[in-house]
C-alpha cells in the first residue's frame, strides 16, 4: 500500500511568500533567485510557483558538510567555490 501523504507532499505547490517563509528569506530574495534562474520554479499565468520537493532537493544540493578538522575559513572558501560554480551554470 502506498503512502498518500508522501505523494501529496511531492506535488505540493508553493508561491513566493510561502517559499520565502519556508527558506526564511525575504520575498525579494526569492524573486532575485528566480530572475537569476538559481532556484527551481515554474511560471503559470504570470505567477512564480515552486514544487516543495524540488526546493528541498535544491537546498540539499547547496548544503556543505564540514570536513573533519576544517576551520571556519575553509568552509567559507568551499561555500564560495560552490556558489561561483552554480552561478556559472
Amino acid at each position: 500500500m502506498s503512502d498518500i501523504s508522501d505523494k501529496t507532499s511531492e506535488r505540493t505547490i508553493m508561491n513566493v511568500p510561502e517559499v520565502a517563509d519556508f527558506l526564511r528569506v525575504s520575498e525579494s530574495t526569492i524573486r532575485k533567485l528566480v530572475k537569476e534562474k538559481r532556484i527551481p520554479y515554474f511560471k503559470l499565468e504570470g505567477r512564480y510557483l515552486f514544487y516543495r520537493s524540488a526546493l528541498e532537493n535544491w537546498a540539499d544540493d547547496l548544503t556543505i558538510e564540514p570536513e573533519r578538522g576544517s576551520t571556519k575559513g575553509d568552509a567559507r572558501q568551499k561555500a564560495e567555490e560552490i556558489w561561483n560554480q552554480r552561478k556559472g551554470e
